[in-house]
């Protein structure tokens, strides 16, 4: 990481037969932007400036600095806009040199200040293992701030904790009779919106708690791991980056403080039509202009969950034919529909009942009239406001499988130890253990790939495709590790008091929805390995 991502603009001193060689190693103007812009490694723990060390008295051996004054790559590189800290460091039996006067990078703050003894070199910014130090001195001085930990990369304790101790009143007991009777979960939603947990993402000035995608992924993967369902809410987090965004200050006063004080949901999205499937741009759903007050929907919507239990609903409709527009992307609009003005009105709301608690429906729209304030944004630009929202929705989805994930491997890791048969734990056989082991590795890769695509969302960066990657690899993990926790159990996986083969349904879904996994594949394919076309 040290070296990938933020390469030490330093200069390097050489003795080579008594003469000194300097060399410097330049940071790209790219690198330079990205450290000064995004911030997005934290100070002392995913990047601690660490020298090897020989002594005289203990031989060799690596230090680190400690974590409230490791100078790491991201410090410099924030030094260079941000902080310009000073860091002098004094390594006895040592001749000194400081100041560094030959070609400083500009905003380099001076002072620093090592010794180096004849024969010692240092390569890349990096201290080599040749370098003594038998006492190490730090003095900072600073003129500006403390250094705080950058929020992209903050893991959130905090929420996660409280997400678990609220979890904890919503046993496996609650979430069984909700799937026998295909029940929506109203007392958890209610206790999760009263806590605030659904309005991370709403900024401060409209009561929400103005936090990024980080802290929502890191609520929705809590809930998954301990055994409970996120589905039944998770639509008003990665729905309301479209508002945020895109909506236009009128509506986000309107709507923002009442969806984070609980008294509006925003639930529904409305996007997947019967004949167009995943092809979003051949949807038919059209929005007529009436005068210059008004629009008449007309179409039909599918897989439209949640419905039933939201306030509003994020609809994309066709407001220019395909044949007027001159690129295939433009001629979509979105509308923020108010549901409860509109059913009865022209808003028709039928369930779907599926093999899973997920309270899916199909929604006709027979000349529905709404407002012409009800467009968010500028007309024909919808489709690009949608995709805004589907990388947020596949990054929270991500997180969720990520959370079953964990919840299979833990479950299945303390069976597998209870479980005696033959005399013996059947976690002691290695035909339990690896597939156990094995799960556990493609999950944590997994979440990586799911962090970066939050990181990168939360810094403005195009993240389609670590979105979907993290989509793609995190839904397999958790399908895997179903799998491996079904076998497990064996014969009482399929009890319903175990939970397993309710989670085992709930989470097959996400291999399939909101993309599936083949077209991820052909998204990574042609846009990122630029490999022709498939479909």
């Amino acid at each position: 990481e040290l070296f990938r991502r933020n390469v030490m603009h330093a200069v390097v001193k050489q003795h080579d037969i008594g003469r000194c060689v300097f060399k410097r190693h330049v940071l790209r103007r790219r690198d330079l932007e990205t450290l000064a812009i995004h911030r997005r490694l934290r100070a002392g723990r995913r990047n601690r400036l660490c020298a090897d060390i020989d002594t005289a008295d203990h031989g060799p051996r690596r230090g680190y600095l400690p974590r409230d004054r490791a100078r790491t790559a991201a410090d410099i590189g924030d030094a260079f806009a941000v902080e310009r800290e000073m860091v002098a460091q004094n390594f006895a039996g040592c001749r000194a040199f400081h100041g560094l006067p030959w070609g400083l990078p500009r905003g380099l703050p001076r002072g620093y200040r090592h010794t180096v003894r004849p024969g010692c070199y240092a390569a890349g910014g990096i201290l080599s293992s040749r370098i003594a130090l038998q006492d190490i001195s730090v003095a900072v001085k600073r003129a500006t701030p403390p250094h705080t930990e950058d929020p992209m990369t903050e893991t959130y304790d905090d929420i996660r904790d409280a997400v678990q101790k609220l979890c904890t009143g919503f046993p496996g007991e609650y979430w069984r009779e909700k799937d026998r009777e295909r029940a929506y979960p109203t007392e958890f939603v209610r206790e999760l919106t009263e806590s605030g947990f659904l309005s991370v993402l709403i900024p401060e000035e409209f009561g929400g708690a103005g936090l990024g995608i980080t802290a929502a992924a890191a609520i929705m993967e809590e809930i998954h791991k301990a055994g409970c369902n996120g589905a039944a809410c998770h639509a008003q987090m990665y729905t309301m980056g479209s508002v945020l965004r895109h909506g236009s200050d009128a509506q986000k006063q309107k709507y923002l403080p009442k969806i984070a004080a609980g008294e509006l949901r925003l639930q529904a999205f409305g996007v997947t039509e019967p004949t167009s499937g995943t092809d979003t741009l051949a949807l038919r759903t059209t929005a007529v202009k009436k005068g210059n007050d008004a629009y008449v929907v007309n179409g039909q919507k599918i897989w439209t969950s949640r419905a039933e239990h939201s306030d509003l609903m994020l609809l994309l409709a066709r407001t220019t034919p395909r044949d007027e527009v001159e690129k295939r992307t433009d001629g979509l609009s979105v509308f923020l529909v108010d549901m409860q003005k509109a059913l009865g009105n022209g808003l028709t709301i039928k369930p779907i009942r599926t093999m899973i608690n997920h309270a899916t429906t199909e929604i006709f729209f027979d000349d529905l009239e709404i407002p012409a304030d009800a467009l968010v944004g500028e007309e024909g630009k919808g489709f690009r406001y949608i995709l805004s929202g589907m990388n947020a929705e596949r990054i929270l989805i991500g997180a969720e499988c990520i959370g079953d994930a964990r919840w299979f491997i833990k479950i299945a890791a303390d069976y597998a130890r209870e479980r005696s048969v033959f005399g013996a734990p059947i976690g002691k056989n290695q035909g339990i253990q690896f597939p156990i082991a094995e799960c556990f590795a493609q999950t944590e890769a997994a979440d990586l790939m799911v962090k970066r695509a939050a990181e990168l969302y939360e810094a403005g960066e195009n993240c389609g495709a670590e979105a979907n990657m993290a989509k793609y690899l995190a839904a397999e993990a958790s399908w895997k590790a179903a799998d491996m926790c079904m076998q497990t159990h064996g014969g009482f996986a399929f009890a319903e008091e175990f939970d397993v083969e309710r989670k085992f349904r709930e989470t097959r879904l996400y291999r399939i929805a909101p993309i599936s996994t083949n077209l991820i594949l052909s998204y990574l394919a042609e846009h990122v390995l630029d490999l022709p076309r498939s479909y």
